[in-house]
């Protein structure tokens, strides 16, 4: 029986994916207008205390950067100044010393400072020694800042700023869906679907390899399964191989060798575009 498959199923759900990826693109839009209003008031905060930081640090003739982030231990949110100097230049001749300087509050306010080198002292040559006494300046600049009174600031609440999710929710199977319409409509036409041999049974070494690939002819629809038969690559693409038959009778030999397939891995095997060949001969 020759099952026809009207394209107007196929049709609404290339509109519902169109208009599911506008609505969802609108969305993502406003998610993404309130998340740079959030990060760009949280930088406000982060450059007004890094400014404050190479001010005091102005004067020391060594080279100096100065990060400022939240502070991943601080419950609820906090800021962490990290202060680098030569970490770029760690084999530099005329630096003392690589080093990192860190302070943060911890939860009870608290100052909390840290401190690491990951260089070894340098200190054999006059410019050197320069160095070693402006890295000294740096570290009793820093240490004499009041942290508690520049850290005790309010981030803004990541809460406030965003409220819209960023996407409309799941994305439904468009693409498999269309692609289930397609195939339907090929059922009773006697058309075959170039695709990639199962993997499974004797052929499962060869996997989903597009360099191993045969034609199907899908008999039937059970919902969740496709009914298909299998006719080798040979048979349709060189007539010598069909030993005196018209490829229209190897199909329907075929037939009587049919298979059900799990619709998911059926439509992974084929060749996307669809590549059908039409045998015709057979009603």
């Amino acid at each position: 029986m020759k099952i026809l498959v009207s394209s107007a199923r196929k049709d609404d759900l290339i509109k519902q994916r169109d208009q599911w990826e506008s609505d969802n693109a609108a969305q993502k839009s406003k998610y993404e207008a309130q998340s740079k209003q959030f990060y760009e008031k949280q930088q406000e905060v982060f450059d007004d205390i890094k400014n404050q930081v190479l001010g005091y640090l102005s004067e020391c003739k060594i080279d100096i950067v100065v990060n400022i982030m939240q502070a991943l231990s601080f419950q609820g949110g906090g800021i962490e100044v990290r202060v680098e100097s030569n970490e770029r230049n760690v084999h530099g001749k005329d630096k003392a010393l690589s080093w990192n300087w860190r302070v943060s509050l911890d939860s009870g306010g608290e100052v909390v400072k840290e401190t690491s080198s990951w260089s070894g002292l340098q200190a054999t040559t006059p410019a050197q020694l320069d160095s070693l006494r402006e890295t000294v300046k740096a570290l009793e600049i820093l240490n004499d800042i009041d942290w508690s009174h520049m850290l005790n600031v309010t981030l803004p609440d990541y809460r406030e700023y965003v409220t819209e999710p960023s996407s409309i929710g799941q994305r439904p199977k468009f693409e498999s869906d269309i692609l289930d319409e397609e195939l339907k409509a090929l059922i009773g036409t006697n058309t075959l679907v170039k695709g990639m041999y199962k993997p499974d049974g004797d052929r499962h070494s060869r996997g989903m390899n597009k360099n191993y690939y045969q034609y199907y002819l899908i008999l039937k629809d059970s919902g969740s399964q496709y009914t298909i038969a299998d006719v080798s690559r040979d048979q349709v693409e060189n007539e010598e191989y069909r030993r005196g038959k018209t490829l229209a009778e190897l199909v329907e030999s075929a037939k009587k060798y049919s298979n059900r397939i799990r619709k998911d891995t059926f439509q992974q095997m084929l060749f996307k575009p669809l590549e059908t060949v039409d045998v015709g001969g057979v009603e």
